[in-house]
């Protein structure tokens, strides 16, 4: 997985929140799932959705508590899950080879990659 701009979070926290801040002019956090055995593990990519928010809340919120579901539900709505077509390996046991091509590829030219996937956005909710 990619995360292309987690720090992003607290604006998408802000402008849920109603906080009265502006945000309507940036990139909501996106999680790209480059698989090449499982192509759309949405299951996965929930779990590090809600990592995410979870995190913010207790690091740069200080909250421990338990959260307004209804918030973090509209939240995890604005974090986009991607699902591009990547090669598919016929075995078990080079995922390691496409993990590092992957990673090489989106390090050496990150919006080249973001410009050329082809998205297939889903919502959880």
């Amino acid at each position: 997985m990619i995360i292309s701009n987690p720090g992003n979070i607290k604006k998408v926290f802000d402008d849920v929140s109603c906080r009265g801040i502006n945000n309507k002019h940036y990139e909501p956090p996106k999680i790209i799932f480059l698989d090449s055995f499982f192509r759309d593990n949405e299951n996965c990519v929930k779990v590090v959705k809600r990592f995410l928010i979870m995190e913010y809340r207790r690091k740069e919120l200080n909250m421990y508590n338990v959260p307004n579901i209804a918030l973090i539900k509209e939240v995890e709505s604005r974090i986009k899950m991607i699902f591009p077509k990547v090669p598919i390996q016929n075995n078990t046991y080079d995922c390691g080879i496409y993990v590092l091509t992957f990673a090489e590829l989106f390090l050496k030219n990150p919006k080249f990659v973001m410009s050329r996937l082809n998205e297939k956005v889903k919502s959880l909710y």
